[in-house]
Parts: structure tokens; C-alpha cells; sequence
């Protein structure tokens, strides 16, 4: 029996309501399906291509053609999943699942149990991760990345801070517009520059055409993922809390960056305004001996610019590096074709002659330069791996694999 996922319902029995009782083949293994999974399930793992059906694990040997890796040596590759009871804490399962694994490894060693042995053993563990969103190894491999990504957003966020900052100084107010006395008293100014500063902020935070760049640029980044598979398993939709928080951010920073001045603005002494022809404020010029903000700002600013080009530089350099790496081979039309001759029925006595004649066959196509085998290509990903132990002999130093 076989529960078919969701996309593979759609793609081979589009859609059909009767597909209950049908029968699909598995490496020459007959399954009849059972149920279709709901379109958000995708099993227990988050990978990038999801599998099509599941299936009892008791007929690996027949799927995978090969014994069962079910003994107690060859459950390498399963992941332990269980539902933690309400009455007990995260601490006390952590501690009941790792005494169950000191226990199981000290029975493995029987009496082969040595003193170190022991003190190994103790120091063991086994991490209780949260379960509720499956084991993914893609939250591994691109949480590193994501952290520098948030790290630059944060550098173009104080770049943004600074110059609003900057823009609403009481220095670049009175450069852009002749102070006119009687017309605009300390509160009032303050009041306009944290309302246009609250709208520069809330006007961006709120647009649609950003929200439609999120969602694009969202879909566009799984598709880098996925590698153009059709069957996405990753939520490709705008957190609707990462854009909360990143309205409420807009809000908090565009207040704050918008009062600081606004508060500038109310200490500055009006006397001097009142005379006639007068264009300078002493009150203000005093603040700004004791502490020039808007320099200041804008110095960070120019900082953190630097900075961002600095690092968006050597990722391009990177990106080019790694485009441009030499593997030591010609890549030009390579092809690369996987065979397994045991779903074909080959018994391993034929599997010789079938990869001859196979490779006797591709070498006289035209247009074929050369062709080869390999069981474990150099650019398929894989690898093979064994521990050498040097031995000292009377004669001459060898190497045992």
C-alpha cells in the first residue's frame, strides 16, 4: 500500500476522485494507493524536492532493492519522532532520551567496557530539537546566509535613521528655508518634523508596490533553492510577521530619528530671530559647537556606506570566483547519465556485460567525444569514504584501508 502526495495526484491522475484502489509499479513492486496526502504536506523532512508517495518502512529491501538496513546497524538514516506528553517538561525528555542512548551505548559495548570507554559514554548526548516544522538540513545550509543578509538590512536601516536624521536638523531647516520670526514657534516645529517624519516612515511601510516586491522577490529566491523543480515544498508567501514587525520598525525608527531633531528644535532660542534681517539663531549655533549632530550623522553615514559597498563588493568577487573555479576538467558538453542496472531485473552475474556493451555503445554515437564509468562521479555530489591506519612491518610501511 501507498499514499501519493498532493502535486504527484495532479500530475499523473490529474486529479482523478477514483484513484483509491489504483496500482503503481516501484522498481517492478506493485502498491496500491490508499489516500492522497493534503496539498501542505510534504512529509516529515523539508527538502527541496519533496517525495512523490510514502510507503510501509518493512518493504525497503523490495523499493530499494538492496537487504534491509532495519538491523541495529542500519538505522543510521531514520530520525527519531515522538509527541512529547503535556505533563512532561522539554528538560525531562531531554534527560530521558539521553540516559536511553548512554544505555544503549553501553550494552553495545558488553564487555569490551573499559574506563574510558565509561567517561566517553558519559559525556554523550543527543540534542531534542522542536519537530512541529519537520527536519529540514536547508535551515542548516542557509541559516548563515540569512543572518548576513539580516545584518546588511540593519546597515541600510542606520544609513535610512542617519539621514533622516540629517534631513531634519535644525541646520538643514534653516539652509533650506529663511527662519521667519513669529510665524513658527519651538513647539510647532517640533510638531512638523515628527509628523512628516512619522509620514516618510508609515507612506513606504504601508505601499502595496512593496508588498508585491516582497512576494516576487520571495518566490524568486525558492526558485533559487529548488533548483527548478516544480514541486516546492518551502512557503514561498511574505511572513505575515516579518512584515508586522517590519511596520512597526518603520514606525519606532521614524519617530525616534524624527523627534531627536524636533527636541533640537525646541531648545533653540527665538530671541535673536525677532530681530529684523536676522537669518541665524544663537541658540542654535551654541548647540551645534557643543555637539555637531548633523557632521556627526553624516559621517556614520558615510561610514556605513562604505561599508555596505565594501561587503557587496566581495560577494560579487566571490560569486565570480566560484563561477570561474577550475575543477580540473574540461566542463564543456558533459553529460552525466545515472543507471541501475538492478531495477532493470540484471542479476549482479550480467550487470559486467550490460555496463561494457553500454559504454561500447555511447563511445560509437555521433558526436560523442569520449565516455567512461564511474560509480561515484566527481560531480555528482557523492562520496566514498574509509579511515587508513598506518602499520609498521619489518619490511616496508603500509597502509591498511
Amino acid at each position: 500500500m501507498a499514499v501519493i502526495s498532493y502535486h504527484d495526484w495532479q500530475r499523473k491522475f490529474a486529479s482523478d476522485p477514483g484513484v483509491l484502489g489504483a496500482s503503481v509499479v516501484v522498481n517492478g513492486t506493485p502498491f496500491t494507493v490508499i489516500g492522497v496526502a493534503p496539498a501542505a504536506f510534504f512529509g516529515e523532512s523539508v527538502q527541496a524536492d519533496p517525495p512523490d508517495l510514502w510507503m510501509p518502512l518493512t518493504l525497503q529491501p523490495q523499493v530499494m532493492l538492496i537487504p534491509s538496513l532495519l538491523d541495529p546497524h542500519g538505522m543510521y538514516w531514520l530520525h527519531i519522532i515522538g509527541r512529547r506528553k503535556a505533563d512532561v517538561s522539554w528538560k525531562q525528555a531531554q534527560e530521558w532520551l539521553n540516559l536511553r542512548f548512554r544505555q544503549y551505548l553501553t550494552e553495545q559495548q558488553g564487555t569490551h567496557l573499559g574506563a574510558d570507554d565509561t567517561r566517553t559514554i558519559s559525556q554523550m548526548y543527543v540534542d531534542l530539537v522542536p519537530g512541529g516544522r519537520g527536519v529540514s538540513r536547508l535551515r542548516v545550509e542557509y541559516a548563515q546566509p540569512l543572518e548576513i543578509l539580516m545584518g546588511v538590512v540593519i546597515l541600510v536601516l542606520l544609513i535610512a535613521c542617519a539621514n533622516l536624521a540629517t534631513f531634519y536638523s535644525p541646520g538643514r531647516r534653516r539652509a533650506r528655508k529663511k527662519y521667519r520670526p513669529g510665524l513658527r514657534s519651538a513647539p510647532a516645529a517640533r510638531g512638523s518634523s515628527a509628523s512628516c517624519s512619522l509620514r516618510l516612515c508609515c507612506c513606504p511601510a504601508s505601499a502595496a508596490p512593496w508588498d508585491c516586491c516582497a512576494y516576487w522577490g520571495t518566490r524568486a529566491l525558492v526558485r533559487v533553492v529548488v533548483a527548478g523543480s516544480d514541486n516546492i515544498a518551502l512557503k514561498s508567501g511574505p511572513d505575515t510577521q516579518v512584515l508586522a514587525f517590519t511596520l512597526v520598525a518603520s514606525l519606532l525608527t521614524g519617530l525616534l530619528f524624527g523627534l531627536a531633531p524636533a527636541l533640537r528644535v525646541s531648545r533653540v532660542s527665538l530671541a535673536p530671530g525677532l530681530k529684523a534681517g536676522s537669518r541665524t539663531v544663537t541658540g542654535d549655533a551654541t548647540h551645534a559647537g557643543r555637539f555637531p549632530l548633523p557632521k556627526a550623522l553624516v559621517a556614520v553615514q558615510i561610514a556605513l556606506s562604505l561599508l555596505l559597498l565594501a561587503g557587496a563588493g566581495l560577494f560579487v568577487r566571490t560569486l565570480r570566483n566560484l563561477r570561474d573555479q577550475d575543477f580540473g576538467f574540461d566542463r564543456e558538453s558533459v553529460l552525466l547519465v545515472n543507471i541501475d542496472a538492478r531495477i532493470a531485473g540484471y542479476a549482479p552475474g550480467q550487470i559486467g556485460g550490460l555496463y561494457q556493451r553500454i559504454h561500447d555503445t555511447l563511445s560509437g554515437l555521433p558526436g560523442v567525444r569520449s565516455a567512461t564509468l564511474s560509480s561515484i562521479p566527481p560531480m555528482n555530489g557523492g562520496a566514498g569514504r574509509m579511515n587508513c591506519h598506518p602499520r609498521d612491518t619489518h619490511h616496508s610501511p603500509m597502509r591498511t584501508c
